[in-house]
């Protein structure tokens, strides 16, 4: 296969990128635009990248040297002063003379029907938070990140815009910019945009979804390509829209070649991580119960296997892990501890031959924690559905353990791996060619190749 250096004339490449989040920010959404900038950066191209401003908490990474970030600060909520005002349930009214208080003070009356004029605040309270939650947060900060964007496609001719969301709303500035200054668009969906209902207020299917559907049929009509980091999410976007289907691919994210590690050596133990927070829908009570299962029925021995718990893990819908633990006796086996330094973390996973990963009802986006426990060579214990796209990825893997959430299916990989690890098995087998198709470097020099394209186009 031609390489994208080869496809591409000899003048220098330009490309625009566009997103809320890019490195120093440590979102996890950073790093997929900020890794790929790294790759055109070395491959040439001059790149330049519209993100929001700090400070942040903290930094998630460095841009690479040749990267011109242009900073885009967030605007405060739109009318401080409007938004107290409709926060007032009613206005202030004239307060009653004490005998005309004293004589509506009757037992049994019926409340006065509120004025007007509280209606009208009432009304108009509804539609203002209706309006600023619709999309996203984010509209306002696109305004200004398609001005930029807009000045910069003069200036500088880029011969494409690489728009990356979530946040979806800049994808909507830089369509419009693209379409008006005659550029190609690269649309990059790291999630779905209207596939989010479980973790949306309960009235996404009327106003909002109506407003996110518009705009994704707009970016996918006007975009060049589409890329999205899901099998499944492709073949729903295709069928949604039959007529682009042919420029909608899927690109996923992958791993970092520093987080590749040596494989761990047997030692007798079988000893799990589960590192990151317990939320949502990632429920660890069947887990549990089948280590609760095996401890009683003597199929493990409490004293060679060692599962721990770090990050905000101690509740689970209400639920005190901690004390259910204690009250069944199995945090002899199972320890929660508090979040660590991602240092310590990274030892733990060394010191660890089974990594757990909760990615139940996900079923059209990767967690992106499973990619880098792929690269840590660890067998990986993974909770999610047959049909999702964590199991596509998993493929038929000998390191990737995939259960639902059956317990006796549990059971049976929990016994797996302590005969591996415990009984005298070794290291798991890893095949080199499957992780290297997981990784960043794969993902970005397709990412490349069609910005190469637009570019060889122009």
């Amino acid at each position: 296969m031609t390489s994208p250096s080869e496809l591409l004339p000899a003048q220098r490449k330009a490309a625009l990128l566009i997103g809320v989040h890019a490195y120093p920010d440590p979102a996890i959404g950073s790093r997929r635009m900020s890794e790929l900038a790294r790759h055109l950066c070395e491959r040439g191209w001059q790149v330049d990248l519209i993100a929001q401003a700090g400070p942040f908490p903290r930094s998630g990474g460095e841009l690479a040297p040749g990267v011109q970030r242009h900073d885009i600060e967030l605007p405060d909520p739109l009318s401080r002063s409007v938004l107290r005002l409709l926060r007032r349930r009613k206005p202030a009214e004239q307060a009653p003379e004490p005998a005309q208080a004293a004589s509506q003070s009757t037992e049994g009356a019926a409340p006065a029907p509120p004025s007007t004029v509280a209606r009208l605040i009432e009304w108009a309270r509804f539609h203002y938070f209706r309006v600023t939650v619709c999309v996203d947060r984010y509209k306002r900060w696109s305004l200004h990140a398609a001005r930029r964007l807009s000045a910069l496609s003069k200036t500088h001719r880029p011969a494409v815009i690489f728009a990356s969301g979530p946040p979806f709303s800049p994808l909507a500035g830089a369509a419009l910019v693209a379409r008006l200054r005659r550029i190609p668009l690269i649309i990059d969906l790291r999630d779905p945009w209207l596939n989010w209902s479980a973790v949306l207020p309960r009235d996404y299917k009327g106003f909002r979804r109506n407003v996110d559907a518009v705009l994704e049929r707009l970016c996918i009509r006007l975009a060049a390509h589409v890329v999205t980091t899901s099998q499944r999410l492709t073949q729903q976007l295709q069928q949604r829209y039959p007529k682009h289907a042919t420029k909608i691919v899927t690109i996923r994210n992958g791993y970092e070649d520093n987080m590749l590690m040596e494989p761990p050596q047997y030692s007798g133990r079988l000893t799990m991580l589960y590192a990151g927070t317990i939320y949502l829908n990632r429920n660890p009570l069947p887990f549990f119960e089948a280590l609760l299962n095996l401890r009683k029925s003597g199929r493990i021995d409490p004293q060679r296997i060692r599962v721990q718990f770090v990050g905000d893990c101690n509740y689970w819908e209400n639920l005190d892990l901690r004390q259910w633990l204690r009250e069944r006796q199995l945090d002899e086996i199972v320890s929660l501890r508090d979040p660590v330094p991602s240092s310590q973390v990274a030892e733990l996973i060394r010191e660890a031959n089974v990594l757990i990963n909760f990615a139940q009802k996900q079923h059209d986006s990767v967690p992106a924690k499973l990619f880098e426990q792929i690269a840590s060579r660890r067998h990986v214990l993974l909770f999610t559905e047959a049909d999702s796209e964590s199991a596509i990825v998993a493929g038929n893997s000998a390191q990737v353990l995939r259960v639902d959430s059956d317990i006796a299916e549990i059971e049976t990989a929990i016994c797996r791996l302590y005969a591996q690890w415990v009984d005298g098995d070794t290291t798991p087998t890893i095949d080199d060619s499957y992780l290297a198709n997981l990784g960043r470097r794969r993902a970005n020099e397709h990412l490349e190749r069609l910005l190469a394209f637009e570019h060889t186009a122009a």
